[in-house]
């Protein structure tokens, strides 16, 4: 099939757009950006929209020619004014100055804060472009820098969330770019320094108010660029991605992992050199968008994304779509499941409740002296009814309400506990003689099956009891790994009371 061919500044700026999303084109450029996505199969239908009727024509004419006219709709429109909230995902504003940019933005304000991001080229005033980001609520989480003909043109995605640039010569230049060390943008500092000290040469031999206002002007833009260009130059630590891995399984082997599990590094380069970690419980679509906002290098969670064999990896399923983001954002991914659920979950969770004189509730590895396995029993700090149990677990997971099942006035001395799906190891909870069993994922038959062979069950949800595990890892790689930056995703309970 034929291909659009299209400028190295446009081909930048459509590698931006996230896959899968409704494309808005303002100033669409003759149509050029949504033919080359479509083309690709990156997004579904774009809207391309400009003010003036000349270049809306001759963008329905190339639409035309491609046979897209399915797939892209035009419409004159001042900015985003013909567009209305929700219709589109992503928004692409390129080739414009950063002061008009800024008022389509004000103007679409209602339009704009729906888009999941923004996909910006400002031609001009690049430095107070990213200060109005900053100042509007956004946050850049990707850039690139290219040169076409003697020019060089920054672009940024951006969404919605807070800026992290705190010197001028990341809002100047860009923080990622900075820390990238972006050859381009070395390039374009360096023959800026070199232009401006030739025009400040000349300026010394000119001795009138405005030379010598214009000499201060070029002697602080000189230091703006030595401050980037140190900037750029300054090693930031980090570490590779295997070199990671290898301090995490240290205490986390992947040996200690269930047979029918899939831990380990699920996506990615194990020679990356990270800096940035994010922690989740899992790769979502908004964790992963988090962790990109982020700046994320690794991803790290406790379920894997990955279970069985993946025959396609495309944006048609949800798993596809996010390996694909992955890749994409350059983000290696590794999971800690089982192996952790057995070194780190178990007594984790039993410290929550408390639990005194515990033991293994299932054995699962024994070896060389060594027993280890899923989730603990153990006696209550005191003897209490089951709804008083229920109401405590409620309150040392945090969470916004747990289901019971049993007697809320029987008494309850000693308690199991399994995280997550627990209802397979109900045979050792009643061998184990608990009065109580805290899991998740508990059906109404087994719960009720329970019950009647004296178990009560106190179901706190598959998210409710697992979630810990992002607080844990995160002081945990505070200390394994102290120079590299750990963030998390907050906490979001998936299901509702109402």
């Amino acid at each position: 099939m034929r291909e659009i061919q299209i400028s190295r500044r446009l081909k930048a700026v459509a590698a931006l757009v996230s896959p899968g999303l409704v494309l808005a084109d303002v100033g669409c450029d003759h149509g050029y950006i949504p033919i080359y996505l479509i083309q690709k199969g990156q997004i579904p239908r774009a809207i391309a929209m400009d003010i003036n009727q000349g270049p809306l024509l001759r963008a329905r004419e190339h639409i035309r020619e491609w046979g897209l006219d399915d797939y892209i709709e035009t419409r004159l429109s001042d900015g985003v004014e013909a567009l209305n909230p929700g219709e589109a995902q992503c928004l692409v504003i390129a080739g414009m100055g950063g002061p008009l940019m800024e008022k389509i933005l004000t103007q679409g304000k209602h339009v704009v804060e729906n888009m999941k991001e923004l996909i910006l080229q400002p031609q001009s005033e690049i430095g107070h472009f990213r200060r109005f980001l900053a100042e509007n609520g956004y946050t850049v989480i990707k850039e690139d820098i290219v040169e076409e003909d003697g020019k060089y043109y920054p672009m940024m995605k951006a969404v919605q969330g807070q800026m992290k640039y705190t010197k001028k010569a990341e809002f100047l230049y860009g923080k990622g770019l900075l820390e990238a060390r972006h050859p381009v943008l070395k390039e374009f500092l360096e023959k800026e320094d070199r232009e401006t000290k030739e025009l400040l040469e000349k300026l010394s031999r000119v001795d009138t108010p405005s030379a010598r206002k214009r000499s201060k002007e070029l002697l602080t833009e000189i230091k703006d660029r030595e401050e980037a260009l140190k900037t750029e130059r300054r090693p930031l630590p980090t570490m590779k991605c295997k070199e990671i891995i290898k301090k995490i399984e240290e205490k986390y082997p992947v040996s200690f992992a269930e047979d029918w599990d899939n831990p380990g590094l699920l996506v990615g380069d194990p020679e990356k050199e990270v800096r940035n970690i994010f922690l989740a419980l899992d790769v979502t679509d908004e964790s992963l968008m988090e962790a990109v906002k982020t700046g994320a290098d690794m991803i790290i969670t406790h379920h894997p994304l990955i279970f069985s064999g993946i025959k396609k990896v495309t944006t048609d399923n949800f798993i596809g779509r996010r390996i694909i983001g992955l890749i994409e954002n350059r983000i290696s991914y590794y999971a800690m499941h089982t192996n952790f659920d057995v070194l780190g979950m178990a007594d984790l969770s039993a410290d929550y409740l408390e639990l005194v004189k515990r033991e293994i509730l299932e054995v699962t590895y024994d070896r060389e002296g060594q027993r280890e396995g899923l989730g603990r029993v153990g006696n209550l700090a005191k003897p209490q009814t089951l709804e008083a149990f229920g109401r405590f677990v409620k309150e040392k997971f945090s969470l916004p309400f747990v289901k019971i099942y049993g007697d809320p006035e029987k008494i309850v001395r000693k308690a199991a506990v399994c995280t997550g799906s627990g209802k397979s190891l109900m045979s050792a909870v009643l061998q184990a003689g608990a009065d109580v069993y805290v899991t998740a994922d508990m059906d109404y038959h087994s719960s009720i099956d329970a019950v009647a062979q004296g178990v009560c069950v106190i179901d706190a949800g598959h998210y409710g009891t697992e979630y810990i595990f992002m607080d844990y890892m995160e002081k945990e790689l505070r200390e394994m790994l102290p120079e590299l930056e750990i963030e998390k995703m907050k906490v979001q309970h998936p299901c509702k009371a109402i």
